[in-house]
């Protein structure tokens, strides 16, 4: 469930400003940014580079700028600036940084030319980073299609890598694996394939809980789950970082929750019916379209050492069944899974 969806495309801006929580994170803002159809570029900086305090410079920089896209008249002041043989520092850099805000070849133009003059020193990393925005700007104009184009520095693209989840739905789907794959889709139907070894699913919320179910709740033969697997099998590829996010993903829970506290757009509280835990969950969506007292069938997870809401699209448990959810699951420490309740759905609808 991306979060982000529901922002505006000021609020995905100020996100972006205030910081994103990992790689995870930024792939959902940059999903979200697609969705509204927004379009542009984002410059990735390396904290471990020598040149990040300049990088950093940079981004603080912009707030001295009068608008964010700059008039005819500050388009031609700033290229006639840059011409000029004295110049401060300071006159210098706003120069670069109003014209990196155009979206006009003459101004990418003058930054190439600035550019040749600097041999080294921030003033060359300030240039570099300008000419990678200020062609950001002018693909951004002339492109019709909504696209967010990531970049480092040097004007390579960086793509995003994917998300852990979708990460490990491709290692699980692979070709080398469909006897396992086989195995896992018959248990999950209950054994309800075709011929052919097809499954099919009712619509896409079953989709969803079948790939959750997958991700989290599938142990395979050898007796380990998705997750376990998929840190044997690339843990000498895997950064520290990644290989502590894929750990993370091992402290989950699903289940029926009731909403016990909503601090609209920012958490829900929730206390789980099976062992009376409380999870404090850091959400925004999800404070939009629930109550207190609300029961919701869905996943708490650990992600960059906060709980959230994760996996498929939490439900709300209908009125007339929550006395009843309440007697079956209340105190049953027993684990339970979409596959469970998607079972216990089958069963007691009319066929």
């Amino acid at each position: 469930m991306n979060k982000y969806l529901d922002f505006s495309e000021e609020e995905l801006i100020k996100k972006l400003d205030r910081g994103f929580e990992g790689e995870d994170d930024l792939n959902e803002i940059l999903e979200a940014m697609k969705e509204k159809g927004m379009k542009g570029g984002l410059i990735g900086f390396d904290d471990d580079s020598a040149d990040s305090a300049v990088s950093r410079e940079y981004v603080d920089y912009h707030k001295k700028l009068l608008s964010d896209k700059p008039s005819k008249r500050e388009l031609k002041a700033a290229i006639k600036m840059l011409s000029r043989k004295s110049l401060s520092n300071e006159e210098t850099k706003l120069a670069i940084i109003t014209l990196a805000h155009s979206n006009k070849i003459e101004a990418l133009r003058a930054l190439e030319k600035f550019e040749k003059k600097i041999n080294k020193g921030e003033l060359k990393t300030w240039v570099k980073i300008a000419i990678q925005e200020c062609k950001m700007f002018i693909e951004a104009e002339l492109s019709d299609e909504p696209k967010i184009k990531l970049t480092n520095v040097s004007g390579d693209t960086v793509c995003p890598k994917a998300s852990n989840v979708r990460r490990l739905l491709e290692h699980f789907f692979r070709d080398e694996n469909d006897e396992e794959v086989r195995r896992a889709l018959n248990e999950f139907t209950d054994g309800e394939l075709d011929r052919k070894g097809q499954i099919s699913l009712d619509n896409e919320e079953g989709e969803a809980q079948m790939s959750d179910w997958i991700v989290y709740d599938y142990r395979f033969s050898n007796g380990k789950g998705l997750v376990e697997n998929f840190l044997d099998e690339n843990a000498e590829h895997l950064s520290v970082a990644e290989k502590k996010s894929f750990e993370e993903m091992l402290l989950n829970k699903f289940g029926f929750f009731e909403v016990k506290a909503i601090e609209p757009e920012k958490s829900i509280s929730l206390e789980s019916l099976h062992s009376h835990k409380m999870y404090k969950a850091v959400e925004k969506m999800g404070t939009r379209g629930s109550r207190v007292g609300d029961i919701l069938i869905c996943r708490v997870g650990k992600q960059n050492g906060i709980w959230r809401m994760v996996g498929c699209n939490p439900m709300v448990v209908p009125f007339q069944f929550t006395k009843n959810a309440r007697k079956m699951f209340e105190g049953d420490n027993r684990p339970l899974t979409p596959k469970d309740f998607r079972s216990f759905v089958r069963r007691i609808q009319p066929r």
